[in-house]
């Protein structure tokens, strides 16, 4: 005769288990309170980051941008990392506050794909000629590239 428990159904039960206890475990600690005396002086800041980032990413190549890049790399004992967030959002590459584009996918009237890199290397290109590493997040897409309704020519704002 079958047993009527699969080993991984156990083992699911189990560790659902251990997540609720383990959850209301953490629901129970103590309060922790954390008190600041600004008028006393304390140690310096000790700077250990090196990654930077920014949503904006077509401000990359303005000017104020390049002067903050090359500010970062100095201030920095190790290689510094710009991380910028809507890489291959569609739209003209405008830059716009909270936004960016690159428009690296469009299609032509038929449905192909079309790519153009002209925006994303310009952005690359900034960040690596400033003695910075460029750090890829990869989490938007363009707009004409997803199937459904939404599927349209326009710019995506996917954050």
């Amino acid at each position: 005769m079958r047993s009527r428990w699969h080993p991984a159904g156990v083992m699911l039960s189990l560790m659902s288990a251990l997540v609720v206890i383990s959850g209301t475990a953490f629901a129970q600690s103590d309060v922790v309170s954390v008190h600041v005396d600004a008028a006393r002086r304390g140690e310096p800041l000790k700077h250990v980051w090196q990654y930077y980032g920014f949503d904006e990413c077509n401000y990359t190549t303005t000017v104020d941008c390049v002067d903050l890049m090359k500010m970062v790399a100095q201030i920095n004992t190790r290689p510094t990392y710009l991380r910028k967030h809507f890489l291959l959002n569609s739209g003209d590459g405008t830059a716009d506050l909270k936004w960016g584009s690159t428009n690296v996918y469009t299609e032509d009237s038929d449905g192909r794909a079309v790519y153009s890199w002209q925006i994303l290397d310009s952005i690359m290109d900034a960040v690596v000629a400033r003695a910075a590493g460029p750090w890829w997040r990869s989490a938007s897409c363009p707009g004409t590239s997803r199937a459904g309704p939404s599927r349209t020519g326009t710019p995506t704002r996917i954050s």
